[in-house]
């Protein structure tokens, strides 16, 4: 069974009416769809479309972007920050252990010279009993 139907196209709008097979064979009556013409179809100016970064909404994507990095760079420093503590401690109980030691070789020195200093003096003075 054939369908009549018909298509009237102009860009921008397109229309098709189909109408039900008829139930005597006889010519089919095809009903007409007016169709504006160009020159109906309201105009939009440049001004009045949406611009291309709105549409797909550019402009939130790049701001959400630019607060997740920022985010990003201020976890990142904190992480710096926290992984070089060990190494900051390392320094300052190697300086602190380093000043221990240093007065620790200082305190013996000063102990030996004093006991090696008593103890020429003791020799100098049985030298001096003897002679």
């Amino acid at each position: 069974v054939d369908v009549p139907i018909t298509i009237t196209a102009e860009p921008p709008l397109l229309f098709a009416t189909t109408l039900p097979p008829p139930s005597t064979p006889i010519i089919p009556h095809l009903q007409q769809t007016h169709v504006p013409s160009l020159a109906n179809v309201p105009r939009s100016s440049l001004q009045d479309l949406p611009n291309f970064g709105s549409i797909f909404g550019f402009d939130h994507r790049l701001k959400t972007l630019e607060v997740n990095f920022s985010e990003l760079m201020q976890t990142n420093q904190f992480a710096e920050a926290i992984s070089s503590i060990p190494s900051i401690v390392d320094k300052y109980i190697d300086n602190r252990m380093n000043e221990a030691v240093n007065v620790a070789i200082q305190l013996q020195s000063n102990r030996l010279r004093d006991e090696a200093q008593a103890e020429n003096k003791d020799f100098l003075n049985k030298l001096d009993e003897n002679i």
